[in-house]
Formats: structure tokens, sequence, C-alpha cells
């Protein structure tokens, strides 16, 4: 097995799962993205990933921040807290100005993300 692999089983897919952590879960914030988190009672950790439309408007801008999450969370995972159900999503306050000459796909980083997850954590 993979020692940075994302396995299917990591992934948060269902929808009573997503409405479980929305419920019950903890809300933290960085500056760019918030996350929202509950135990799972199992031996890993899940990703859940809710980006709205309204934030981003483009499928390619929405897109290109679930591939960023999602290889943050990989290249993270084994720093992370295990047994918990992780929702990750773009602050709402957090709107990209798509007039400023800057595409809204363009301003999150990968490190920036991994960087914000791992914080969020300790």
């Amino acid at each position: 097995m993979k020692q940075f692999g994302l396995l299917k089983k990591e992934r948060l897919v269902l929808n009573k799962d997503f409405e479980r952590v929305y419920k019950e879960g903890v809300i933290k914030k960085a500056d760019k993205i918030q996350i929202r988190y509950l135990s799972n009672n199992l031996d890993y950790s899940r990703l859940g990933i809710a980006i709205s439309a309204n934030i981003f408007r483009t499928a390619v801008g929405r897109n290109r921040l679930k591939r960023l999450i999602r290889e943050a969370f990989r290249l993270s995972k084994h720093q992370l807290p295990r047994g918990i159900d992780i929702i990750v999503s773009p602050r709402l306050s957090y709107r990209p100005q798509e007039n400023q000459g800057v595409k809204p796909e363009k301003l999150f980083t990968l490190s920036e993300i991994q960087t914000a997850l791992l914080n969020l954590f300790n």
C-alpha cells in the first residue's frame, strides 16, 4: 500500500455523513478556508469538500480548488488526527474578485491550503 495514497474509503461521499458533520461538527477557520470536523469512530480520517458555485462561478475554478484540497490532505494526512471526518470549504467571507485581474482559482496555492490544514489542528 502506498504511504501517501488517498484511498476511496478516505473520502466522505454519503449525504448522511455530510449532514452529520454539518449538524454536530466543530468549525475552525483560517484565512481562506474553513473546516468542520467530527469524530467518526474509525481508525482513519475521511475528507469531504464543499465548494459553492456562488464563490467560484466556473467549474474550472471549483475543480482546481478541489484538486488542491485533496492533494493537501493526501500529503499531510499522516500529520492530522486519526478517526475524524473533515469537510473543507473556502470561507464565505473570502469572495475572490474576478474584476481585479486575477482568476479566482489562482488565489489558492497548495502550500497555503496544506499549512492551513495543519495549523487548524495544532
